[in-house]
């Protein structure tokens, strides 16, 4: 509680496995247990899959120094496909589904903070639109005063590489391979070379 690198407690992640309703009130009490013993430090409550309606206004419910965190997916997990439309929909507002201005308005509305604390704009669309992409996504963000986190910053694999754009800025090399591990019979000293590969393996950034 008193360290200052510490900017917030993102509490459960992606706790989808209850009804919206459930979620606020199970929050409820947990943001009431946190600050019995920190009253400084800001509080995230994730929103369900189905969005944060359920919480209604924070200050009308007694709670201080919160936000919230959603992680939108454009292109990914039902929503269209990677690609250009998808994101232009999103960052600008066009179409009919969801985008940044519904949610601006929302929030505004719930005078709360706003946590991105997932999100991906690069994966499969290759180096030029991925990263024009993720620019734009980023700057988007943070012209609307929304903190975001992307995922994932380091990805590493069997193969390496970054392909058409993987999940992380950062992959390991091509050639430079992880190598695969049968964690069950694995001894101590195999699993902990693997792990000290990890911060020694050559990377590939995401360009």
């Amino acid at each position: 509680k008193d360290r200052g690198a510490v900017a917030g407690y993102s509490i459960l992640n992606e706790p989808w496995g209850t009804t919206p309703e459930n979620l606020a009130v199970v929050m409820g009490t947990l943001y009431k247990a946190i600050r019995e013993v920190d009253q400084n430090h800001v509080i995230i409550l994730p929103g369900h899959n189905k969005g944060i309606d359920a919480y209604g206004k924070p200050s009308e419910h007694g709670m201080t120094n919160v936000a919230f965190e959603m992680h939108p997916y454009p292109g990914h997990f039902g929503w269209g496909k990677p690609g250009l439309a998808v994101h232009k929909d999103w960052l600008q507002c066009t179409g009919e589904g969801d985008n940044v201005c519904k949610w601006k308005t929302k929030l505004d509305a719930l005078e709360t903070a706003f946590f991105v604390g997932e999100f991906q704009p690069w994966a499969f669309m290759g180096a030029e639109n991925g990263g024009q992409v993720m620019r734009v996504t980023y700057d988007t963000y943070v012209a609307n005063g929304w903190a975001s986190t992307a995922w994932a910053y380091k990805r590493l694999s069997n193969k390496g590489g970054q392909g058409t754009g993987t999940w992380g800025l950062v992959a390991n090399a091509p050639g430079a391979r992880i190598p695969q591990l049968d964690f069950n019979k694995a001894s101590l000293a195999e699993i902990e070379n693997l792990f000290r590969l990890f911060g020694s393996v050559p990377y590939q950034p995401q360009q």
